[in-house]
């Protein structure tokens, strides 16, 4: 199901009692279908039921209030109602929240945009390999298809770096 799909099947009252009784998490990852593969998971947002009717919003490290500002999760024992009212949200928040989330996720320096961009790249790089081309320098040549394809600024600043080591590398 699609997150516009779920946006939307959540406000049907069936469909949320349902979820609210026999659904405990959800993922909502914003890398787009055909660069899904072993290591998108990284970019997922977490929707998981905390409490009947309560939903928390995470990704891999903070809660997520309605104004998309981050908090730790301390252990149970430890959490105020204060949190408890901060992060936990309706389904339809949450899945709204998560939706809003996801595509601004950064890890390793990369967007899932710029992960799509460099899987795309990747798979450049592999079909021409395949096709027997060899590379003079093949960091240099990866990073050159990337900036081809119109990589986000996050994905830019990973690009410098890289071109910087592969340039080093060729001395």
């Amino acid at each position: 199901m699609s997150e516009l799909d779920l946006a939307t099947a959540v406000k049907d009252p069936a469909i949320k009692a349902l979820f609210e009784k026999h659904v405990t998490e959800l993922r909502i990852n914003a890398v787009p279908e055909e660069f899904k593969g072993v290591d998108s998971y990284s970019w997922d947002v977490t929707i998981a039921q905390k409490s009947p009717g309560r939903w928390a919003v995470s990704d891999r490290l903070n809660q997520y209030d309605a104004k998309k500002r981050t908090g730790y999760e301390s252990l149970p024992s430890s959490r105020t109602d204060a949190f408890k009212k901060r992060f936990r949200h309706s389904l339809e928040d949450a899945v709204k929240l998560a939706n809003e989330i996801a595509p601004t996720i950064i890890v390793m320096g990369l967007s899932p945009a710029g992960y799509a961009k460099w899987e795309e790249a990747r798979q450049i790089m592999d079909a021409r390999k395949n096709a027997g081309e060899e590379f003079e320098n093949y960091d240099l040549t990866f990073v050159e298809t990337i900036e081809s394809l119109n990589p986000d600024e996050h994905m830019l600043s990973r690009l410098e770096g890289m071109r910087r080591r592969a340039l080093e590398d060729k001395k």
